[in-house]
């Protein structure tokens, strides 16, 4: 938002332009691809799960009867093929609302169920659940052991990192997310100085939008991060208060396909993550023919379209490649540049070229009292730029080397 503030830039890469230079201006595009391709593979595995139990549970069909893999390929063709090659994406903005209901749904069922003790010992869903709840730290039985377990759990804070930088990646959106932010009205039309002036130069009511466009910016992104924290929260703590360290990377899984709470979860996220992955499909198969080189109405052929859906579903179908060893891959190559690199990097050049203080200093008004925008020191910035690039060599290997339970 920053970024975007002062060099009027409406996507990601634009603003790298023209902060950075054109040298490296593939990063972000490349980044914002895995970002976006890791997380389609995650909704195609999400949805191949979800399918086979609302199969076993609403259906009857056993779980051995359809294949994971023959389920996705089903659905591959009769719905995300014929989502990803429309020509607009308009008739699917309701997604984002979906989403957050679906969610929202998710946490409440498994709330309930962490309360009404169904899948604890003597529960009514316990035998029917195929992880059974488990606690964590079983007892140490040989020497050594108590340093593999610490080794294990460095291991598993660094997965967690990545897997949160994912669930947390949507840097790349904001500079379209500010241009479209609607601007504030102005009150009085306030000079650099912050008094209110008959006659307001152009150029310090330029500062003075940007300057509350700014602030409306950053009022809605920190209640949506705050908002998404607050529903993975929830997730976290019901999945983990009900079955222990036998909580499994898509928590739907832990629960009975006889639920008939969790059935109508897994109908809400179903569907949350079904409209949502040509959104994301979208975006990276655009970024794709972007990066290769080819015109931009390459990327809206059916039969590239189609292609890219194949491709996703194949790398979902890949045997043992778990769901949070992608996800967290795409986090740590990914999302650790555009959150914590990339920004950094940025900044340090705006300051460098005192793009931040230049439209003040056109506008006529003092440097200290009129701050376009708030800036971490140097230090500062340095410190996150390292920070994301040791989490992104850290998480991408902790990733890679993970067994899973």
């Amino acid at each position: 938002g920053e970024a975007c503030a002062v060099t009027r830039a409406s996507t990601y890469q634009a603003a790298w332009r023209r902060i950075l230079g054109d040298e490296f201006s593939w990063l972000p595009s490349v980044s914002s691809m895995v970002i976006c391709f890791s997380a389609s593979v995650a909704a195609a595995s999400v949805i191949s799960d979800t399918a086979g139990e609302l199969a076993a549970g609403l259906v009857g069909v056993p779980n051995d009867a359809l294949t994971r893999d023959v389920l996705l390929c089903g659905i591959a063709g009769l719905v995300f093929v014929p989502l990803c090659s429309l020509p607009s994406l308009a008739p699917l903005a309701f997604a984002s609302l979906l989403g957050l209901l679906g969610v929202g749904l998710l946490v409440a069922v498994m709330a309930a169920r962490l309360f009404d003790g169904s899948y604890q010992p003597g529960g009514a869903l316990f035998e029917l659940a195929m992880w059974k709840p488990a606690a964590f730290g079983s007892s140490v039985g040989a020497a050594g052991a108590g340093a593999a377990a610490a080794g294990r759990e460095s291991s598993d804070a660094l997965l967690l990192t990545a897997l949160l930088s994912n669930a947390f990646s949507a840097h790349y959106n904001a500079p379209a997310l500010f241009e479209d932010l609607r601007q504030p009205p102005v009150a009085g039309r306030p000079n650099v100085g912050g008094a209110a002036t008959p006659s307001v130069t152009p150029a310090a009511t330029a500062v003075a939008d940007r300057r509350a466009k700014l602030g409306s910016f950053m009022l809605v992104t920190c209640a949506a991060f705050l908002l998404s924290g607050l529903l993975f929260a929830g997730v976290t703590i019901a999945g983990i208060g009900t079955f222990g360290s036998a909580v499994q990377p898509s928590i739907l899984n832990n629960y009975a396909s006889g639920d008939p709470l969790a059935t109508v979860a897994r109908v809400g996220l179903g569907l949350c993550v079904m409209f949502e992955l040509p959104l994301l499909e979208r975006t990276f198969r655009a970024t794709a023919v972007e990066l290769i080189g080819l015109p931009p109405d390459v990327a809206s052929q059916p039969a590239v379209a189609a292609a890219s859906v194949g491709l996703i579903c194949a790398i979902a179908c890949v045997p043992g490649l778990s769901l949070e060893k992608v996800t967290a891959l795409g986090g740590a190559v990914g999302a650790s540049f555009i959150i914590y690199i990339a920004p950094a990097l940025m900044s340090l050049k705006l300051r460098q070229k005192r793009f931040l203080y230049a439209p003040i200093e056109e506008a006529g008004g003092d440097q200290d009292d009129a701050q376009l925008l708030r800036t971490a020191g140097s230090s500062s910035l340095r410190a996150l730029a390292a920070l994301g690039a040791a989490l992104g060599v850290l998480g991408a290997f902790a990733a890679i080397t993970t067994t899973g339970a």
